[in-house]
């Protein structure tokens, strides 16, 4: 009896273990090292904090004994911390992602899968994540195609897999592959509508050897184009501005990032005022990657005084109210195939991109204080960071916007009204969020 007893005890010690998610301390490297030693892939978990509420319905990933036992089994988990350098280093590889999700990294550190997690729906979950155990399982993993690769396979149908695979994944920069593939593709192959089509959602960099062979036959790719539904057409006119930006970048090439910039705008040729928006905001993400600070402290004042300063409370409350039913009425266009232009679907267009550039006014406003206050010493730039700073907060009162302007008085010694601001902050901000109270700190030493 005693026996038996020990036996249940362990067993439920065991359980109650097991229903809890058992996670890896430390950094994404040492969570890597780890998958190898014990010859298991690695599960991340960009999920919200354990702090957060778990809405009545709404699956635990932390708790739910269903999913935990599961990953506790097959995986190493592991949840990034946003400063992991290795982590955000690994994860800039696949932009345009939605939060939260699970991303499933193999034993030679390469991801195999990811996915959204769907929290109101545990059976879509546990499918998924057995969709992902496969794949690790797979002989065809993005590790084996990068193998193969490197190793000199260049055959069209493995490089056309190659490429699916990595959109599979989200990853971007697929033109260097694309341009292997169609480098063995005779001209005629070419000028069809599906090798167009699939060259097309490669993204090739805007005006490059490669987009212009797609183009060398106007009406073959204006068929394919005409041919993609809206949402398709995002993601094509997505991937060539992301592509070329990283050439730029690469190459320091203003005149392509000008190109890029000028294709935006030529992209929202019904509505001058947004096109406008789209190639200001190019130009800037341009300077401040190639660290060009010169012109981007330039541009800045004139970008956010034309667009964003005169924002008011009213018009952002108004397109709170107005911006879900205009992306309900545009959902239904993005995926009418083919997509059909009209007045109706053009003016859906013209006000999701102006209740867009509204809501985000308190973002743009906070984010161009914040770099001034980064890039800048000067007196005049300050001042108007300042302004620009207050605005945001009349906007949207949040922590992190008190915490710009606190800066910004503190940048202009005026210490003392920083430290009240930063105050504000401090007791605004959510528990946990301690760099508010550090900053004040280092403000009443006055060593910031």
């Amino acid at each position: 009896m005693k026996h038996l007893f020990l036996l249940i005890t362990c067993l439920l010690i065991f359980t109650g273990v097991q229903a809890q998610l058992q996670l890896h301390e430390g950094s994404f490297k040492s969570a890597l090292t780890e998958a190898e030693k014990q010859d298991k892939p690695l599960c991340v978990l960009i999920i919200p904090s354990a702090t957060a509420k778990v809405p009545e319905g709404y699956v635990d990933l932390r708790k739910d004994k269903s999913i935990t036992v599961v990953l506790n089994q097959r995986f190493i988990n592991f949840i990034p911390d946003s400063k992991d350098s290795a982590w955000i280093a690994f994860n800039s590889r696949f932009p345009f992602e939605c939060c939260p999700r699970l991303v499933f990294v193999d034993k030679n550190g390469e991801i195999a899968d990811r996915f959204f997690v769907p929290f109101n729906n545990r059976e879509r979950i546990l499918s998924l994540i057995e969709k992902a155990s496969g794949r690790l399982n797979s002989s065809k993993t993005l590790s084996w195609y990068n193998k193969s690769h490197e190793e000199g396979r260049r055959d069209t149908t493995f490089l056309k897999e190659y490429i699916r695979e990595r959109q599979r994944l989200g990853i971007q920069l697929n033109h260097r592959l694309a341009e292997e593939y169609a480098g063995q593709l005779p001209l005629r192959s070419i000028n069809t509508i599906p090798v167009s089509a699939f060259l097309l959602h490669t993204g090739p960099v805007y005006t490059s050897p490669l987009y212009n062979l797609i183009y060398s036959n106007r009406s073959i790719a204006d068929s394919a184009w005409i041919s993609f539904p809206l949402r398709e057409r995002s993601i094509i006119n997505r991937n060539i501005i992301y592509n070329t930006h990283e050439e730029a970048v690469k190459r320091k090439n203003q005149l392509l990032a000008e190109k890029i910039a000028q294709y935006q705008r030529n992209i929202r040729k019904n509505d001058y005022k947004e096109g406008q928006v789209a190639y200001d905001q190019q130009m800037l993400r341009y300077y401040l990657a190639v660290k060009d600070t010169a012109r981007f402290l330039g541009h800045l004042p004139y970008f956010i005084d034309r667009n964003f300063s005169g924002v008011s409370a009213d018009s952002t409350k108004k397109y709170k109210t107005e911006f879900p039913e205009i992306l309900r009425e545009l959902r239904a266009e993005r995926n009418e195939t083919p997509a059909l232009y009209d007045e109706e679907t053009n003016r859906l267009f013209a006000r999701r991109a102006q209740a867009n550039r509204i809501l985000r006014a308190p973002l743009e406003l906070n984010n161009a204080a914040w770099r001034v206050y980064l890039f800048s010493k000067d007196k005049a730039l300050l001042s108007k960071a300042l302004l620009w700073s207050q605005q945001s907060l009349k906007l949207d009162p949040k922590p992190e916007y008190y915490d710009t302007l606190a800066h910004i008085l503190y940048r202009l010694e005026l210490y003392h009204e920083a430290e009240q601001t930063q105050l504000k902050a401090v007791k605004l901000a959510k528990p946990g969020a301690t760099h508010f109270a550090k900053a004040l700190d280092k403000m009443k030493k006055r060593v910031l």
